[in-house]
């Protein structure tokens, strides 16, 4: 590109401006920087664009989300946690999460839990939760989706399938052994997968 410049007393034309190579070089990787960030950050975006299932409110140690294409990325507090993904934590990690619904749910030390299905829009009909913990200990106090409608609230240990009568309750989930239950305030019931 020539740019033409025109001084008082000089001839139109006689002063011209050209890019140097290195110049013309710079601009081109300049432009491809800017869209390879834009290309890098889109997907990103529309993941941020889901509606959280909730957010972290304290962690200790190793906390982790792992998302149903195996991504994984580091939890820390007010870190948002998605329906699909799986929760997890060290040995000696532990978090607390707030649903939206206003429930809160605290993951002890070597958990796997995953947000198998969340929905809450305040509206009894289409609100759900569904959570599996494969293995470790968990406690949750039941926020609206489990005190306006029981029956869309589960969490299934790999032998049972656990509903609410109540609003505290707890679970341990030992790998490959038995499933504890505990109810602090209010009351559950648990059904064996196989009928029992």
């Amino acid at each position: 590109m020539q740019r033409v410049l025109s001084l008082p007393g000089l001839a139109p034309g006689a002063l011209r401006y050209r890019p140097s190579r290195a110049s013309q070089a710079l601009t081109w990787a300049l432009a491809l920087l800017v869209l390879a960030l834009l290309l890098v950050s889109a997907p990103r975006a529309s993941a941020e664009e889901r509606a959280p299932a909730g957010r972290i409110l304290v962690t200790t140690g190793s906390v982790e989300a792992v998302a149903a294409d195996g991504t994984v990325r580091k939890l820390r507090r007010r870190a948002r946690v998605y329906e699909g993904e799986t929760v997890r934590t060290g040995e000696r990690g532990r978090t607390q999460i707030r649903f939206t619904d206003g429930a809160l749910l605290s993951v002890r030390p070597a958990p796997r839990l995953r947000v198998d299905a969340y929905r809450f829009e305040n509206s009894d009909a289409n609100d759900r939760k569904s959570l599996t913990l494969d293995v470790g200990s968990i406690r949750t106090v039941t926020g609206r989706i489990g005190s306006a409608n029981r029956a869309a609230y589960r969490v299934s240990p790999p032998l049972a399938v656990i509903g609410i009568r109540g609003t505290d309750w707890e679970a341990l989930q030992v790998q490959s052994g038995p499933l504890l239950l505990g109810v602090n305030d209010g009351g559950i019931t648990a059904q064996s997968t196989t009928g029992n």
